[in-house]
């Protein structure tokens, strides 16, 4: 075992927040998309109320584009998946190339999917990697050290979502 530097401490954390983050959100988004297509327009604003970000989206299918896809919208899923991605590159060396891989798979899947109109299955994708990432960390990131902060950065994020969009209390408990 030996020491980590700060600098890959918090590589690390905000590896763990940024992959669960995306995660979540896209299992949350699935629901919303479900909503948006027997709701009347707007039924995002609550979503975005509840995760503190702008309502900057005119309309439901300019949100799904923007809040998925949107490259110049830092609250957008893609652009949580890119720092996911940052994150662990210059981790290469504790994560292994195989965990590493995972993220990668995540984001190019990602990626790929803005060309299509029914992104939904393609998303499926980057949700199964991005849990195929985590039980790649837990059996190929070799420091201990390495895991926990990695997994203390999912954790709190976990947390945070689930305060957020309001979770029922046993749910917390559980989280």
């Amino acid at each position: 075992m030996g020491i980590i530097s700060m600098e890959k401490v918090d590589h690390l954390y905000w590896l763990g927040r940024y992959t669960e983050r995306v995660y979540t959100t896209l299992r949350v988004f699935f629901h919303i998309y479900d909503k948006m297509i027997e709701q009347p327009e707007g039924i995002y604003a609550k979503y975005c109320e509840r995760l503190n970000i702008p309502n900057i989206y005119t309309s439901n299918r300019q949100f799904v584009r923007s809040y998925l896809f949107g490259e110049e919208n830092p609250d957008s899923v893609l652009s949580n998946m890119k720092r996911a991605y940052d994150n662990a590159v210059v981790l290469r060396d504790e994560l292994s190339s195989t965990v590493l891989s995972y993220v990668q798979l995540a984001l190019d899947t990602f990626e790929s999917c803005r060309k299509t109109t029914a992104p939904l299955l393609e998303l499926q994708q980057v949700i199964d990697y991005l849990l195929a990432f985590w039980g790649g960390a837990d059996d190929y990131v070799e420091q201990e050290d390495c895991r926990n902060i990695l997994k203390c950065g999912k954790y709190v994020e976990r947390l945070d979502l689930c305060m957020r969009l309001g979770y029922h209390t046993e749910n917390l408990e559980k989280e």
